[in-house]
């Protein structure tokens, strides 16, 4: 929902859009590194996710934040920035 997101830049496709690259990511995605959750403390976790984009067939990395109360998915054109950012991620939400 946040404002910066690519999501509202999809126009009136956004939906069918974000179906493609979230069965691609979710769906047919490798995970590579998880949190997991923590409901006793409302902590979401973390997930760091390697995908074929369905648009372009790159390979791509996604990193699932799913914080407190909140969701965002970052996409990254390689792994090591990827996991720089899951480890900050992962550290923001208490799970270090």
């Amino acid at each position: 929902s946040d404002g910066n997101a690519l999501y509202h830049c999809w126009g009136r496709d956004k939906e069918r859009i974000w179906r493609r690259y979230e069965a691609a990511i979710t769906g047919a995605g490798r995970l590579l590194r998880d949190t997991g959750n923590d409901p006793a403390t409302d902590n979401g976790g973390c997930e760091l996710r390697e995908y074929t984009d369905p648009f372009d067939g790159s390979t791509r990395y996604a990193v699932n934040d799913m914080g407190v109360h909140d969701f965002r998915m970052t996409d990254y054109p390689d792994l090591t920035t990827a996991e720089q950012h899951y480890e900050s991620a992962v550290r923001a939400n208490g799970h270090a």
